[in-house]
């Protein structure tokens, strides 16, 4: 919904859309969520972390700690395929649609969000090298040109490693001073104004949806 907001309807982003006129039903408190995207992003970040620490914590809570290590193990080992192959997948597809010139149309609108986030055909050669440039830049630089929307992929997998290291460094702790750590933790990003799970530090200046440039420079 925030990405059909940003195409075709910016001023939902607006509290209203000019001084004296009400403001339209997306853009009441609460209900404007629906088109705010980040704090979409926020939620499931949250809830991935949630679900990444829910069993080893209830196995350590038991007393199974071994048992909670090798499923962290396992999960962890499993988690960067699971995240890296999708991703890579969906910029295979959106690279392949840009050289088949698909989203021409779309690089001449008047919209800046399609604009922005629609990527040139390049070539054969330039091509290749851009994707590969770009199929690891996302997890290097939290960038990718022809899928903008994976910024969020490497704070995701920054986080869940966090979640595992912190699930293994109070895996001997009493419940209640876990919880007490925990808070601690977000006492400490609150206070490094990671308020957004490392996710705004990541925009670029050269564009306002942190693409940057459209190819990497040789030099």
């Amino acid at each position: 919904m925030t990405h059909l907001a940003r195409s075709f309807d910016g001023r939902l982003f607006y509290p209203a859309d000019g001084d004296g006129i009400p403001p339209r039903l997306f853009q009441w408190p609460y209900l404007r969520i629906l088109v705010q995207g980040r704090v979409g992003v926020t939620i499931f970040s949250f809830v991935t972390g949630y679900v990444c620490a829910l069993k080893p914590t209830r196995l350590c809570r038991q007393g199974q700690q071994a048992e909670a290590f090798a499923g962290m193990s396992r999960s962890a080992l499993r988690r960067v395929p699971r995240l890296v192959l999708p991703a890579a997948a969906a910029t295979v597809l959106a690279w392949v649609a840009a050289e088949l010139g698909a989203f021409e149309i779309a690089r001449g609108s008047n919209s800046g969000w399609a604009r922005d986030t629609s990527p040139e055909m390049l070539g054969p050669v330039a091509a290749v090298r851009n994707l590969v440039y770009w199929l690891v830049g996302t997890w290097t630089i939290s960038k990718n040109y022809y899928d903008g929307n994976q910024w969020t992929m490497m704070p995701l997998l920054q986080g869940s490693m966090q979640v595992y290291v912190f699930v293994v460094a109070t895996a001997y702790v009493r419940p209640r001073y876990r919880m007490m750590a925990a808070l601690g933790m977000w006492l400490y990003m609150y206070l490094a104004e990671e308020r957004e799970c490392l996710l705004f530090p990541l925009c670029s200046a050269s564009s306002p949806f942190g693409l940057g440039s459209p190819h990497f420079s040789p030099t």
